[in-house]
């Protein structure tokens, strides 16, 4: 059974501008180590040229935002190093922690699904709102130029908020399930079937936290969105199946949700954090998979600011994971 090379991935939230350049002069050595695509986390914080994309910009304070020109400067820098590069702007969920909010709730207090109610910990915007999809493709579809991506993450994890009897706009009444999958399709509509583009998502709100062993609330779903996992109607999508911290057993039984995700007939790309005691057997059953079914499409190492520049490329797990998956002919 043939397929393309696996992904040897990492996934780096790049929120200020000194992280992207940290980022560009690190990338010879994650491409020395094996990496041969970057997920760059940006969201909102990036300056936005266009008109009605600017006040969305998110500045951390005394920080500055990712500039045009230093995201250009990133682009060629992965391309030079044969690495691809792929963009993520958090959609649905994350839209605030706690007393922070971010721009697009900031700006359209409408859009909130809980609005005025104060420490939401996780806030999201309203699957309903018919307003939010516009704002939110411009936003994407700028980033998406920028970075000349041919894909985009949409992040999706962590959902805590949907379904809220808080929503003034009655989502209470709609299965979480429903509304998740309706999300999905929006975006999915406008990044693969309009612009051509591969799309990925975080697959934590698509697994039954009934099912999944160690998991909590926020890895696995706790609030029914599970079931839009059969509302999806397209596979067209690549699910990032994080793990962080599982608990010792037989590798199938403690990560049963690649074998539920490639029945569903969606591509997986597993992924873990910077735990190596649980990365290692995660990624060697992760191989094991991709043996049998190349839509198991390689691994994805998180760092979370937890793995910092520089030296990323020689911090554990990234060092001792990403060669493991090298073809047999280029491992060092």
């Amino acid at each position: 059974m043939t397929s393309l090379p696996p992904r040897r991935g990492v996934h780096f939230r790049v929120l200020r501008d000194s992280l992207a350049q940290q980022l560009i002069d690190e990338i010879p050595n994650l491409a020395r180590r094996g990496v041969n695509v970057i997920v760059v986390e940006i969201d909102y914080s990036f300056e936005f040229a266009r008109p009605e994309n600017r006040p969305y910009c998110y500045k951390e304070e005394g920080k500055d935002a990712v500039s045009q020109h230093r995201a250009e400067a990133l682009v060629r820098q992965a391309r030079e190093n044969g690495i691809r590069l792929i963009p993520e702007f958090n959609c649905l969920g994350h839209q605030g922690i706690n007393t922070s909010i971010y721009p697009l709730l900031a700006l359209n207090p409408d859009f909130d699904e809980t609005p005025g109610y104060p420490n939401i910990p996780t806030r999201a915007w309203c699957p309903r709102h018919p307003g939010v999809m516009p704002v939110v493709l411009g936003l994407i579809d700028e980033i998406i130029d920028v970075f000349q991506a041919d894909a985009i993450h949409v992040g999706m994890e962590e959902v805590l908020e949907i379904s809220s009897p808080l929503c003034p706009r009655g989502c209470m009444h709609y299965h979480p399930a429903e509304l998740f999958a309706g999300v999905v399709m929006d975006l999915h509509t406008h990044i693969v079937w309009r612009r051509g583009l591969e799309m990925l998502m975080w697959g934590d709100r698509l697994l039954d936290i009934r099912y999944q062993p160690g998991a909590n609330v926020h890895d696995a779903s706790a609030n029914w969105t599970h079931r839009a996992i059969s509302l999806i109607p397209t596979k067209q999508v690549v699910i990032c199946d994080w793990h962080y911290n599982l608990p010792p057993g037989n590798p199938r039984d403690r990560y049963p949700s690649i074998q539920r995700f490639l029945d569903h007939g969606f591509k997986v790309w597993p992924t873990c954090g910077t735990q190596p005691s649980s990365a290692k057997p995660f990624s060697d059953y992760s191989r094991c998979m991709r043996e049998q079914n190349p839509d198991v499409l390689g691994f994805l190492c998180t760092t979370w600011n937890v793995i910092a520049f520089p030296g990323a490329a020689d911090t554990s797990p990234i060092k001792e994971i990403i060669p493991d998956w090298k073809e047999p002919e280029s491992r060092e």
